[in-house]
């Protein structure tokens, strides 16, 4: 398993930037927690037409900090279009990264996901 060569310093770098920090999931953290499937930098690689990896992982983090800023009563107006673009990112980004994880839980157990 990855934890059993990380160092006391690395798995608390990994708790204090997951597990207890997972409420704003933003790019950096999922992929910190997908490093438990094995899956390093499980983000990179997935883009789809007019929609780079640098351009997915700027406008999730954007998604994010709007949602985080709402939550916390800091809300910012959004216009109408934004939302739809960020909607159509998730419904192209959803897929494309089930896709992925299913890619590497196929290779673990032989098996493809029941889900």
């Amino acid at each position: 398993m990855i934890y059993s060569s990380m160092t006391h310093s690395d798995m608390d770098f990994l708790i204090k930037n997951s597990s207890k920090r997972f409420n704003n999931p933003d790019c950096f953290k999922i992929e910190v927690l997908y490093l438990s499937l094995g899956m390093t930098r499980c983000l990179d690689g997935i883009s789809w037409q007019n929609f780079t990896n640098t351009k997915l992982r700027i406008e999730f983090n954007n998604l994010v900090e709007n949602r985080n800023g709402i939550a916390h009563g800091r809300g910012r107006f959004n216009r109408l279009q934004a939302l739809k673009r960020w909607k159509t990112m998730v419904e192209a980004f959803a897929p494309r990264f089930e896709e992925k994880v299913s890619q590497r839980i196929i290779a673990v157990t032989g098996q493809r996901p029941a889900w």
